[in-house]
């Protein structure tokens, strides 16, 4: 019989690849993704400090990534047991580290109702998160590598959201990363922002940019 250390190497197919077919496969390759490639490139975001973007026509905007907003960023959430009608939302740090230490059962992770009403078609529930998961490994190394540039995309920008709770979208053509203000433990409302969510479409699509407003140009990013 192998090892603790045999199994972790098939970490989150335990009902084997070849076994699995559909939504299922489908979880089980966004698992290993998330756990080789997504994770790890946005724990350098997390672990990075401040991302500090400077623009035309508004103050700087100071950026964190805390690691409790990765699950909803991918879109998805996880739950203590495969029992839909017995199951409760494992909180989103625990399930970050599952991911990290790729022991996650896919069977007990769902696609996350956070921006969507829990009778909302799981067809869209889908959509969503497969969008989500496309677009995420790029967007995360893109931010990550700033440091190495002079500035961003020529097309960045930050518009003025249209979506309560987002305060501003930042991104170019092809994303947008929803932004709020930080709180404190106390409730408080901090100068930073922090990420709400992350869409496959035009930061400056009327979807995101609030009506009547303009988009203002990304001109500097860096890590401070």
């Amino acid at each position: 019989m192998p090892g603790r250390g045999g199994f972790l190497l098939f970490f989150i197919f335990r009902e084997g690849r070849g076994m699995s077919s559909g939504w299922s496969g489908e979880k089980e390759d966004w698992a290993r993704d998330l756990h080789e490639d997504v994770l790890p490139a946005y724990e350098r975001l997390a672990s990075s400090g401040i991302l500090r973007l400077t623009c035309f026509g508004r103050p700087n905007i100071d950026i964190l990534f805390p690691r409790y907003r990765f699950p909803h960023l991918v879109g998805l959430s996880y739950y203590s047991c495969r029992d839909k009608k017995r199951r409760v939302k494992i909180p989103d740090r625990e399930f970050y580290k599952l991911i990290g230490d790729g022991d996650v059962d896919t069977q007990r992770m769902d696609y996350t109702h956070e921006r969507n009403d829990r009778g909302t078609n799981v067809h869209t529930r889908h959509d969503n998160t497969s969008n989500k998961m496309t677009v995420a490994l790029r967007v995360f190394l893109e931010l990550r590598d700033l440091h190495r540039h002079d500035g961003w995309e020529v097309d960045s920008a930050i518009v003025d959201s249209g979506q309560n709770p987002i305060v501003i979208f930042t991104g170019t053509s092809s994303w947008a990363l929803g932004l709020c203000h930080q709180m404190n433990s106390n409730g408080k409302t901090l100068p930073t922002y922090i990420p709400r969510s992350l869409v496959k479409e035009d930061v400056r699509s009327s979807r995101n940019m609030k009506k009547g407003t303009t988009a203002s140009r990304v001109i500097f990013a860096r890590w401070i």
